[in-house]
């Protein structure tokens, strides 16, 4: 697991690394990951076992398996569409089930656990 001190080298490392770039759309990247870092270290100051991390992985891993097997079984219908109509209710279907949300958070658990 990762720890805050090792969080904070890597946001110095980034910022560091950010003042000799000049490409604005790469700068805009790092502001990024310096704020997905901050929220890391954030999270680490409430002190969570790697056992909680672990279990809220598996929680929401099991989450997407479940969505994509709802999907998946009634997926008959939308085999029968175009591509572009297929794409589009599978976009409308994760958003109703807020698959964006829920891989972003595994992102950051992923991050914390060094996997």
């Amino acid at each position: 697991m990762r720890t805050k001190r090792e969080v904070f080298k890597e946001i110095e490392t980034v910022i560091n690394e950010s003042k000799s770039i000049s490409d604005c759309r790469y700068k805009r990247k790092i502001q990024k990951r310096v704020e997905f870092l901050r929220q890391m270290q954030f999270y680490l100051e409430t002190n969570p076992t790697i056992d909680f991390i672990q279990k809220q992985y598996d929680k929401l891993s099991n989450k997407i398996d479940c969505i994509d097997k709802e999907y998946f079984g009634n997926y008959e219908w939308a085999s029968k569409l175009d591509v572009i109509t297929r794409r589009k209710t599978r976009n409308t279907f994760d958003e109703m089930h807020d698959v964006k949300k829920i891989k972003n958070q595994m992102k950051a658990l992923k991050y914390l656990l060094k996997k």
